[in-house]
């Protein structure tokens, strides 16, 4: 991280005394965040025992998948800096869904990702459940083919749609082809008939 925004970091930590952040922090030998009492900085943090901790009021995060749904679960409001890759889409998503911006002052986030977080809980099978069913299935059956996705077998053709866009050039083609006669049809006609009436 560019080191101007890890000081903008801890100068906005700074502004909130009264509330503690967690950094996970790659180097914290170097002493970043020292002289600051209300950042914990280290290599590694419980980032799901985090999220579910009552006090916790937000995320800040690079807009990662797991973070997200992590988050999502656990009902916490994000704030979301892309850095690559998914994540600037992942950072829309949230912005889409309200569950994450101006967070510390703003119940609508809070409210929103609790929301997310019970409709999570409500699904008739938890992800621990369907996980172990699948695992149970694939050990009782084997490699059936059943639990693979379906594109894992299609060739290139039909997976890039390389037959829809060859029908679509053929039909754009023969739609070029077909107003190239009419037109020339018509010039033939409109000829004929001028030629005939400067005869006349």
């Amino acid at each position: 991280m560019p080191s101007h925004v890890k000081t903008a970091f801890l100068e906005a930590f700074k502004e909130f005394p009264d509330i503690l952040f967690f950094w996970k922090y790659e180097k914290p030998e170097d002493g970043t965040a020292a002289q600051i009492p209300n950042v914990f900085i280290d290599k590694w943090l419980p980032q799901r025992d985090l999220l579910y901790h009552p006090k916790m009021l937000a995320f800040i995060t690079h807009g990662g998948q797991n973070s997200l749904n992590e988050a999502a679960a656990a009902g916490v409001p994000l704030i979301s800096l892309p850095v690559f890759a998914d994540q600037p889409q992942i950072t829309e998503l949230i912005k889409y869904r309200g569950l994450g911006l101006e967070i510390l002052n703003n119940k609508k986030y809070q409210e929103k990702a609790k929301l997310i977080s019970r409709m999570i809980q409500a699904r008739t099978l938890s992800t621990k459940e369907s996980f172990i069913k699948h695992i149970e299935f694939a050990a009782e059956f084997g490699d059936t083919g059943t639990l693979s996705a379906e594109g894992a077998n299609q060739n290139m053709f039909v997976l890039y749609s390389l037959d829809v866009i060859g029908f679509l050039a053929l039909v754009v083609v023969l739609t070029v082809l077909l107003l190239k006669w009419v037109i020339s049809l018509l010039y033939k006609v409109i000829s004929s008939r001028m030629t005939k009436s400067k005869k006349d």
